[in-house]
């Protein structure tokens, strides 16, 4: 040995006796990562791990990596038809074994058999054979790829920060940590990791938990958001939640876990997204499940269903389950009618409402009349005093015209060295140019067009704006010029909310903040279309309705009602409610390719629809041929938002489709439960029990354990 080389340390791996913990029944397995060619694990202090045969603890982090990287070989498969049941799809591959080799797959996603021909070498032998398909009685015969098994797989290794390797095996590695809590490459996750090699010669991450702690890293990341007023929407979404990963436990077991942990289940991400009001949820839910017929149900849920959700068969073949039912997604009738209420209130100015709200100042007078010196200035005292700000003029003010106007207003607001430091002269130029002001004098005017500048004097609106320094105040302008110098200090501020009840003496309101109940009083009433606000003497409100308010001492002061254009649907507050795409042959065709080898996209021809006008079954034409596709496919294959939309076409000068136009609803299968649907009900008073048993036909709600 060189004794002038440092010894290298042992492995800092300390045998323990240390047990894998037991977790709480029911436990559910989660495949966080099924691609990973390595993954650093950590803790706060100890990682616990054992193979099966003896356990030892390190120093966190650590690192599990593959041995080497397999290089993977794809294969090609015809896919000939899914069936509902596997004695379906060996009574059809009786018709075709004798001919082709022939395999039936298990589509875990949607519960399907799906039978195949093949494995072929290229994609060329496997659409050759497709076409042959299509030219028989397979008319929606398609090519897939799939991943083929590896030959040899490599070792999984595991060690620590110092490079060092504490193990390696081609079995299973089990870890744990004290306090319960372990992280995989930056998130975190409560419960327990397995580790192994997959047959794709990648890492297989699984974290086992109990089934309460998982809807707790589960709910957050599908429902949102989490506020007081939609507390029992997430209830409703615990419950659902439950109920699907019950139903659907096991569904990759033979992948060595049950669920996983992307949109293609259910969305979990750890601790790193839990939220005290929906673990909260979760917790006053604790154990209920949704069953039909005293099972469980397989409880799907979509975003956004476009005011209608549908009948499962119509997405997924095969599934034809009673409580899957297409149902609308509308407050009931009597509710939508009851909650109509013409409120009456005082019609006045956006502009003059807050000043008069927020300085109590007399506002009264011909609006198009000029003002007089001492009205003027009595305004903009009144509004320094609303501000908490000190004058740092005595100057009066000189004339009734906006060059003097603005000059005492700067002073005023002590904005004299704001002006001078943020404009010179080739600003003041500019504007005067660009303006088209008369005079050439801009010494007399740079308070003026400093105030223009900052957003404050606005004198004249639309096309014939003329911008006139020298012009005489007029009484609304001074109101408008005022209150933009309240909205520069964040004077003008409404909050955000729902009418949750109405009617002519009080008003409910619920926001993220919860429930609030205010007098009706006389507020300032506004109706709101779109960007459009108009003053109303009297306004029509319902429950449900998206509003904007002010109120102070219980008494509601202002209130804007919109008229959601998006209808009266519960779901309507999603920006999905109502979408447009619109997308080129050439783009389409790329999509389509993943479905149909069709060549370049000639037209489309919807055949049939769902009981929500969802399309069910498109055709769809290209130079090559055409083809059939059905339920979520349409969708999947045109990379579209939901199956409900419609569609135009723009020409080219040759008459060839220049353009495919989308306009639709929703986003997502539309089966199930409507998330933000849910939402609304919920801030309708709706609790979740109503809200289950509205999405879901003939259920009831039960507790398991």
């Amino acid at each position: 040995m060189d004794p002038g080389r440092p010894v290298k340390p042992a492995p800092a791996a300390i045998k323990t006796p240390a047990a894998l913990p037991e977790i709480k029944e029911p436990v559910i397995r989660i495949g966080l990562k099924t691609e990973s060619k390595s993954i650093q694990l950590s803790t706060d202090g100890m990682i616990h791990y054992t193979d099966g045969f003896r356990s030892f603890s390190a120093r966190s982090p650590l690192t599990a990596s593959v041995s080497f990287v397999a290089e993977s070989k794809t294969e090609y498969f015809v896919q000939i038809g899914s069936y509902s049941s596997r004695e379906n799809a060996e009574k059809a591959e009786d018709d075709l074994k004798s001919r082709y080799p022939t395999r039936i797959f298990e589509n875990q996603d949607m519960h399907l058999q799906q039978l195949r021909i093949g494995p072929f070498s290229t994609q060329e032998q496997a659409q050759q054979v497709a076409d042959e398909m299509k030219e028989k009685k397979y008319p929606g015969a398609f090519y897939v790829s799939d991943t083929a098994a590896l030959t040899q797989l490599p070792d999984l290794i595991l060690r620590n920060d110092l490079g060092d390797t504490l193990l390696k095996t081609r079995g299973t590695i089990q870890l744990w940590s004290g306090s319960g809590i372990l992280s995989a490459d930056g998130a975190s996750f409560r419960g327990t990791f397995s580790l192994f090699i997959n047959p794709k010669g990648r890492l297989t991450l699984i974290n086992s938990l109990n089934m309460e702690d998982y809807l707790k890293g589960v709910v957050p990341n599908e429902i949102g958001p989490a506020s007081e007023g939609t507390f029992e929407a997430l209830k409703a979404q615990a419950t659902a939640a439950r109920t699907y990963a019950l139903k659907n436990m096991k569904q990759f077991d033979a992948d060595g876990y049950d669920l996983c942990a992307t949109p293609r289940c259910q969305v979990y991400s750890g601790t790193g997204t839990e939220h005290p009001m929906t673990s909260k949820a979760v917790e006053d839910t604790a154990g209920e499940i949704i069953s039909y017929n005293g099972e469980a149900i397989n409880a799907l849920y979509t975003s956004t269903c476009g005011g209608k959700t549908e009948n499962a068969e119509y997405m997924f073949e095969g599934w034809n389950y009673p409580y899957l039912r297409s149902v609308e997604c509308y407050p009931e009738e009597e509710t939508a009618s009851q909650g109509a209420i013409n409120l009456k209130g005082s019609q006045e100015t956006w502009s003059k409402a807050w000043f008069k709200l927020k300085t109590d100042a007399e506002t009264s007078g011909d609006m198009q009349g000029s003002i007089s010196l001492a009205q003027a200035e009595n305004a903009v005292s009144i509004m320094l005093e609303t501000l908490g700000k000190t004058s740092c003029t005595t100057e009066s003010l000189s004339a009734n015209h906006w060059a003097a106007f603005s000059d005492y207003l700067t002073g005023r607001l002590c904005w004299q060295k704001k002006r001078d430091a943020l404009l010179n002269q080739k600003d003041y130029q500019y504007f005067v140019n660009r303006l088209q002001i008369s005079t050439r004098n801009t010494q007399t005017i740079q308070s003026y067009l400093f105030l223009l500048h900052e957003g404050i004097v606005l004198t004249t609106e639309g096309a014939s704006a003329v911008y006139d320094p020298y012009a005489s105040v007029r009484r609304f302008e001074l109101w408008q010029t005022l209150f933009n110098v309240l909205k520069h200090y964040h004077q003008v501020n409404t909050t955000g909310g729902m009418i949750r009840e109405i009617d002519s003496d009080r008003v409910q309101i619920v926001d993220d903040l919860g429930v609030h109940s205010f007098a009706a009083g006389s507020p300032y009433l506004y109706q709101k279309l779109g960007e459009t606000v108009t003053p109303r003497s009297s306004l029509n409100c319902a429950s449900g309705d998206e509003v904007e308010y002010l109120a102070e001492n219980g008494i509601l002061l202002l209130l804007v009602c919109e008229v959601n254009r998006s209808g009266a649907a519960v779901d309507r507050s999603s920006k999905y409610s109502f979408w447009q795409e619109t997308v080129t042959p050439a783009e389409l065709a790329k999509r389509v390719s993943r479905y149909l080898d069709i060549g370049d996209i000639r037209d489309l021809e919807p055949l049939s629809y769902g009981v929500s006008q969802r399309v069910y079954e498109m055709k769809i034409t290209g130079t090559r041929g055409s083809g059939i596709l059905k339920g979520i496919r349409v969708r999947w294959a045109l990379g579209l938002k939901d199956n409900l939309f419609t569609f135009e076409r723009t020409l080219a000068r040759d008459g060839s489709v220049k353009e495919f136009i989308f306009t639709g609803r929703g986003w997502g299968h539309g089966i199930g439960m409507c998330q933000i649907g849910a939402i609304g009900f919920a801030r309708q008073g709706k609790n979740y029990q109503y809200i289950l048993r509205h999405y879901y036909s003939g259920v009831q709600i039960r507790k398991v354990y």
